[in-house]
């Protein structure tokens, strides 16, 4: 008998066990439901890992108004720069995954994974791409009195033996792999010459420092407005809307293209309802007429890839530029 009493008591503290551990995981699984459904029901905060002023900024206020007006909560801009993007996004990839810290991700973070430096976070695996915000082609600008006037005319100059010397934001940065990557295209060897940001660059480029500097829409658009510089291409299939007499470099024969891009993000283990929610918004925000016209004013124009596609995209910049850091031997300080 007792044996028989021992077997029912275990068979019913294991029943027991059983309806508990259920009872929890349909509590649980019903409060992320239901925190999905109403999100959001406090401010986001928006992280841009850049100091204010600059591109990133700018459009990650632009993206946090939309998200704001979209969502009905305040969106609330917290600027995390330094290692060159790394202190933001590492900021963003250990914070919880419930949709109420986003990521304005950009260019510079494909090619800090790019690099044989150690990273505190892995791009492919600790954060939930989004959407693709904003894509700018980079411009190609020679001092105004130059008698360069196209890419064939910068060809030319460095076959005649000129001695010919590009400035960038730094060893490693954007502006120098970009330009790298038009070298290589354009089968030249100028020497780089490396500053602390592309605004000393640019003010060598207008001295006669420096016969061409790459740049991208920020940096360029007032020059180009101004005349202060004279731009000689863009890189890129098309022409720009905003800058529509400017040869692209596909048309002068080059098959070479370069642009900045910034897009949202968030931590991995971000929810599919609260995923979804968001790409949602940023789609409706890329129609939006307000919103387009405020990109375009930065030569950029709305993107429509999302998810899994913009994942894929990040990761085809991160090889793009793996490759050209191998192939043009860049010593990249970790």
């Amino acid at each position: 008998m007792k044996c028989i009493d021992c077997a029912v008591e275990k068979t019913f503290v294991k029943v027991v066990r059983t309806s508990l551990v259920f009872s929890l995981w349909v509590l649980l699984t019903s409060a992320l439901v239901a925190q999905a459904q109403i999100y959001p029901s406090k401010p986001i905060k928006l992280v841009v890992p850049f100091a204010p002023g600059g591109a990133a900024d700018i459009i990650g206020r632009l993206v946090a108004d939309r998200l704001q007006q979209d969502l009905a909560q305040p969106v609330v801009i917290i600027n995390k720069d330094g290692a060159g993007t790394i202190i933001g996004v590492d900021f963003v990839a250990k914070s919880a995954p419930d949709g109420y810290t986003l990521l304005m991700g950009n260019d510079a973070m494909a090619i800090n994974a790019a690099t044989a430096r150690k990273l505190p976070y892995d791009l492919s695996t600790d954060l939930t791409p989004i959407s693709l915000v904003y894509r700018g082609p980079q411009f190609v600008l020679v001092n105004k009195a130059s008698a360069i006037n196209s890419l064939a005319d910068l060809v030319k100059m460095s076959k005649d033996n000129h001695f010919l010397k590009y400035g960038t934001s730094g060893t490693g940065s954007s502006t120098h792999l970009n330009t790298a990557a038009l070298c290589e295209v354009l089968n030249i060897d100028p020497q780089h010459i490396p500053y602390r940001g592309i605004a000393p660059a640019i003010s060598d480029l207008l001295g006669g420092h420096v016969d061409f500097v790459v740049a991208g829409s920020a940096s360029a658009s007032p020059l180009i407005i101004s005349g202060s510089a004279k731009v000689i291409a863009i890189l890129n299939k098309t022409r720009s809307p905003q800058f529509p007499k400017i040869a692209s470099s596909y048309e002068q024969g080059f098959e070479v293209e370069a642009a900045g891009w910034y897009g949202l993000m968030a931590p991995s283990g971000l929810s599919a309802t609260i995923t979804s929610k968001l790409i949602s918004t940023m789609a409706q925000a890329a129609q939006n007429s307000a919103f387009k016209d405020k990109l375009l004013v930065l030569s950029g124009e709305p993107q429509t890839l999302s998810g899994h596609e913009f994942g894929d995209y990040i990761q085809s910049e991160v090889q793009k530029f793996s490759k050209l850091i191998k192939s043009k031997n860049i010593l990249i300080q970790p």
